[in-house]
């Protein structure tokens, strides 16, 4: 496992967390101190200050709106293995081999921090809805349900309204199956999902795609298999099929 015993507590952390960190001295150089968990009063608080607790064996000061723990070597292993910023925080390398119920219990914390219900206008069920910055976040939660048997996709979202950064949403219909799956999830509990025996489909999946723009044409190979997918280090993706039309340096990047 990595350095977070909690699937759900670094799922939070990926979604509202950040490390803290201190400038001092003549050149006001930044140093970590610790890390920090954005959560405003409530359940989820609650609970979440609970499992800060027994992750570290320290219980967090509060201040209303965030948890902070002061930990120097704390706020290193986070920002280590799940990054710094919103914009790159994600699994670390070889995430893919981590146990089922782990990957689950991530996914439901990454929910719980940054997921909602949503209406849709093609069906009568809820819709979750993961929104984040980071690309990697997403790519990874998506491959996360899709291995488990999920049909999710990943959009844009372009109104930038707190960031300056890209945003990403990873969206799946909330079956018997995702609320099975993300029954560490604070938010599923109580939620209705779209009952096994109910034949009405949620819309057809489109996966993400976007041009990918390069200076000078890279060298790159392609692995052609029979389905024309294959997983990369635990990424589903997809080889050209043919030459891709239009511009010499655009090419199709499919997740």
């Amino acid at each position: 496992l990595p350095a977070v015993q909690s699937g759900w507590l670094a799922g939070m952390y990926c979604a509202e967390g950040c490390v803290l960190v201190r400038k001092e001295g003549p050149e006001k150089r930044p140093y970590t101190i610790g890390v920090g968990f954005g959560q405003m009063p409530g359940a989820t608080a609650t609970r979440l200050g609970k499992a800060i607790e027994k992750e570290h064996g320290k219980m967090p000061g509060y201040t209303g709106k965030e948890f902070q723990l002061y930990a120097t070597t704390v706020g290193q292993a986070y920002a280590g293995t799940f990054g710094r910023y919103s914009r790159n925080k994600g699994l670390p390398d070889g995430w893919c081999g981590l146990p089922g119920t782990w990957l689950s219990d991530f996914v439901a914390g990454v929910f719980d921090g940054d997921g909602t219900f949503v209406s849709n206008n093609n069906t009568a069920w809820q819709v979750c809805r993961i929104d984040t910055t980071s690309f990697l976040l997403a790519q990874q939660v998506h491959a996360i349900l899709r291995g488990a048997g999920v049909p999710a996709r990943i959009i844009l979202t372009p109104k930038r309204k707190l960031t300056r950064h890209q945003g990403f949403a990873v969206t799946f219909g909330f079956t018997e199956r995702v609320a099975a799956l993300l029954s560490a999830s604070s938010k599923v509990k109580g939620a209705a999902p779209k009952p096994a025996s109910n034949d009405e489909r949620f819309p057809e999946t489109i996966d993400y795609i976007r041009p990918v723009y390069f200076a000078a044409p890279p060298f790159v190979y392609d692995l052609e298999t029979e389905s024309h997918t294959l997983y990369v280090g635990g990424m589903l993706t997809h080889n050209t099929g043919g030459t891709a039309g239009g511009s010499s340096k655009a090419t199709n990047a499919f997740v």
